[in-house]
């Protein structure tokens, strides 16, 4: 496979993660909004909804700073040429 191909895909992967970040956006917004507002009001469960904020939003905040050592990590592997 050319290095060009390879990086190729890899955009593909990276562009298809983003629109799945994306498309759950407004909804991990919404549950940050309430988590706030119950943790505001001390409810009584506050350490298990900030437990599942903490989850959802390790699932669906997207931390690029992962993605660029993956990148640079396959680039130092030879998968593709970094410009």
């Amino acid at each position: 496979m050319q290095q060009s191909s390879k990086f190729d895909d890899f955009k593909r992967i990276v562009s298809g993660y983003e629109n799945e970040i994306n498309k759950h956006a407004p909804l991990v917004a919404v549950v940050n909004q309430i988590a706030r507002q119950l943790t505001g009001e001390e409810h009584p469960n506050t350490d298990d909804i900030v437990a599942k904020q903490n989850h959802v939003n390790a699932r669906y905040v997207p931390d690029w700073s992962k993605v660029s050592r993956c990148v640079n990590k396959l680039g130092a592997k030879g998968f593709f040429q970094l410009k």
